[in-house]
Order: C-alpha cells, then sequence, then structure tokens
C-alpha cells in the first residue's frame, strides 16, 4: 500500500467514526490513561459500550495499545502506539492550522437554504 494512501484511509477512518478522533486526541495528552479517567475527560456522555467499542477499533488499527496489568481488581491502560502518536501529531498540526484561518461567515439562513437544497 502506497503510504500517503494507508494514512489518508486512516485519517478518514478516524475522522469518519464519532469519538475516535476525541480518544486519540486525549490519550495523546497524557502517557496513559485508564478506562474511567479516558470517559471522563471526553466531551459530552459516550458510554462505556461505546468507548470500548472505539478503543478495541483504535486497537485493531494498531493506534491504541491496551496494557493490563492482570490484578484484581482490573488495571488496564491505553496508550498511543507510535503510529498512534504520529496521527496525534497530525491532528495537532491541523488544530494549529486551523486557528490561524479565517473562516467566511455564512448567514443561517444560507445554511438552510442550502440544507433544503435551494441554492
Amino acid at each position: 500500500m502506497h503510504p500517503r494512501r494507508g494514512v489518508r484511509s486512516t485519517l478518514c477512518r478516524l475522522l469518519a467514526h464519532k469519538w475516535l478522533a476525541h480518544i486519540v486526541w486525549f490519550l495523546g495528552h497524557a502517557d496513559s490513561l485508564r478506562f474511567a479517567e479516558l470517559q471522563r475527560r471526553l466531551p459530552g456522555n459516550i458510554s462505556a459500550k461505546v468507548l470500548s467499542a472505539r478503543l478495541k477499533e483504535l486497537e485493531a488499527l494498531n493506534m491504541v495499545a491496551r496494557d493490563d496489568k492482570g490484578t484484581p481488581p482490573p488495571h488496564v491502560e491505553y496508550r498511543l502506539t507510535p503510529y498512534g502518536r504520529s496521527i496525534y501529531d497530525l491532528l495537532e498540526d491541523l488544530e494549529l492550522k486551523a486557528r490561524g484561518l479565517a473562516l467566511p461567515v455564512i448567514s443561517q439562513a444560507l445554511l438552510h437554504e442550502e440544507a433544503l437544497g435551494f441554492s
């Protein structure tokens, strides 16, 4: 696979699924986080079931590593892999570039008309 296509497909997948970019973002700001810590830091209300599914998806993409300490009570930590860290760096670059953008002001009426297909 061409390297640019791999990054492109990963970014598309990351941005297309709710919570994936947020999870990478918050894991990128820490060395590692436990499940409950990550769930508390994420904006909005993400259920444990959805967070678990998204973490498994990120593991399958080799972006997140799961470290089970094997102790009672269960102690599991999540961290970004080197590949996940590179994706986090891209997200950070996007944020920095977005801060410098001067976006045009679009009226709510125009947005409503475009959504209805009047333009």
